[in-house]
């Protein structure tokens, strides 16, 4: 039986590496730009460093959640999580929410996936999510 949604247990066997959520086909300035003004307008962000405090890398702190945005390859922009972050259904939901948005902002398709690029556990399209490299039969 198929579930309604993934629960952060299913996530329990990445524990230790990050989670990576890559923007589909960026135009790095112009997404790098938007990415910023969303994240510096966003409520709940704390600590923020930009990139250009920050060795290239964007970070900031979302409701005690970090994530970094690194931007070194002109085709990549990345939001990194830490899979040690997410204790709870409710923390996983909660990032899932923040990739939404940054989808919606950006107007982009965004795939999350484990460190190192494989395999793809979800791509988040606008408000839509498609749960593809995680088992979801109970």
């Amino acid at each position: 039986m198929k579930k309604d949604k993934v629960s952060s247990l299913d996530l329990r066997s990445f524990d230790g590496s990050l989670m990576s959520a890559a923007i589909d086909q960026p135009d790095l300035i112009d997404d790098f730009s938007k990415l910023n003004r969303f994240i510096c307008e966003l409520d709940g962000v704390s600590e923020y460093k930009s990139s250009l405090e920050n060795d290239g890398c964007l970070s900031f702190k979302y409701e005690g959640k970090l994530c970094t945005s690194h931007f070194y390859e002109p085709d990549l922009i990345e939001l990194d999580f830490d899979f040690r972050e997410i204790q709870s259904d409710e923390d996983l939901d909660f990032i899932i929410r923040l990739i939404k948005q940054v989808s919606l902002n950006l107007e982009k398709k965004i795939c999350v996936f484990p460190e190192g690029g494989d395999p793809t556990l979800f791509i988040v399209d606008g408000d839509h999510v498609e749960f593809v490299g995680i088992d979801q039969e109970s």
